[in-house]
């Protein structure tokens, strides 16, 4: 037997008011959300949350090596390179919590390359290599580049050594004292003694020079240039000079 239902005007009066009170809601909804997601876009755009990466030379290193590296500072969701922040702060941190370096490395369009000098006294342990700008301090540390490192001292000479700078009618000298451990003076031995001048600018014609002054003592010198390139390319001249009384 087929049955035959039939719907009052009224029933369908008050679905048709459901399904448009339903509608209404799905529509208010959808619009809060897509306000939502307007937000959040704008305060990224307007708090940019910038990221650091240091591409270092090497894993682990040794006491009187040089740490290299280059600096990519990015921004947002997409990394891209930030024009923001001109200066990266890196920092050296000893298991004591004691920062054994700080530097100030300039950046230039996100990208900047630096390096870190290790003095050949510097004890042996684990280290932390951090990174950070002044914008990125305004937020959690957790965005800060940190890495552990492990730096070793393999030296068996057990020698410390101590420079002073006097002035003379020439323009002045070094003068180099060494000690043991137990801080008894060291004689009668033979040094290589390395001068280190940072920090040296390169014109745009690719050149550059600088000054220096020879030992009083004659002898064969050498001569080495080292550094990084805007790329982060390792580069390394050396020349023997001759110097005679």
């Amino acid at each position: 037997m087929k049955n035959n239902y039939s719907i009052s005007p009224a029933v369908k009066r008050s679905v048709s008011l459901l399904l448009l009170i339903a509608g209404f809601l799905v529509s208010v909804k959808a619009q809060e959300t897509g306000d939502f997601f307007m937000q959040v876009q704008q305060a990224q755009k307007t708090h940019l949350q910038e990221k650091l990466y240091l591409h270092l030379d090497k894993n682990s290193y040794v006491a009187g090596e040089t740490i290299w590296f280059k600096i990519y500072c990015t921004v947002g969701v997409e990394n891209l390179l930030s024009n923001g922040s001109k200066v990266v702060y890196v920092e050296l941190i000893g298991a004591d919590q004691r920062k054994a370096k700080l530097i100030k490395i300039p950046l230039y369009n996100g990208l900047g390359v630096g390096d870190i000098a290790l003095p050949d006294t510097l004890t042996e342990g684990s280290y932390r290599l951090r990174a950070y700008t002044n914008w990125m301090r305004n937020d959690e540390a957790i965005y800060f580049f940190d890495r552990t490192l492990a730096i070793g001292n393999g030296r068996s000479d057990q020698v410390f050594t101590q420079t002073t700078w006097e002035p003379t009618e020439q323009g002045g000298r070094y003068k180099l004292e060494l000690r043991n451990f137990a801080q008894v003076p060291i004689i009668n031995t033979d040094v290589n003694v390395t001068f280190t001048q940072p920090s040296i600018v390169v014109k745009k014609s690719g050149r550059t020079s600088f000054q220096f002054f020879t030992s009083n003592e004659p002898g064969t010198y050498r001569i080495i240039v080292e550094g990084l390139d805007m790329y982060g390319n390792l580069f390394r001249q050396q020349k023997d000079i001759i110097v005679t009384q």
